[in-house]
């Protein structure tokens, strides 16, 4: 992962400062951290846009609730839905859609 606000990745983390995350979590008592704004170049043009860095403690947090979440209604949505799923993107959705067309049988 790359380095959060703070400059710290995760290789930078100890045991000892997780824990206190742990900790602070249990007892209600986390705030995040303010994210670093920094403004990224779009692509063929020259305006930029905002986008918000968080701190290495806000990652790892962000990362633990995805992969619970994910564990918890991943195996709930249809086969069908390929928005912002693991392992489908809009190619896997166009695949789909390409396989459902060859399946069908049209006289014209």
């Amino acid at each position: 992962m790359t380095a959060g606000a703070d400059g710290l990745t995760l290789d930078d983390m100890s045991m000892a400062r997780i824990n206190k995350i742990i900790s602070s979590l249990k007892n209600h008592s986390y705030q995040p951290n303010p994210a670093r704004r920094e403004y990224i170049t779009k692509k063929n043009s020259d305006k930029k846009r905002p986008l918000g860095i968080p701190s290495t403690d806000d990652k790892l947090i962000q990362e633990v609730v995805r992969m619970i979440l994910e564990a918890m209604y991943e195996p709930t949505f249809s086969d069908k839905s390929h928005g912002f799923r693991p392992k489908r993107s809009c190619h896997t959705a166009l695949l789909s859609v390409k396989a459902n067309f060859q399946r069908c049988k049209v006289d014209y």
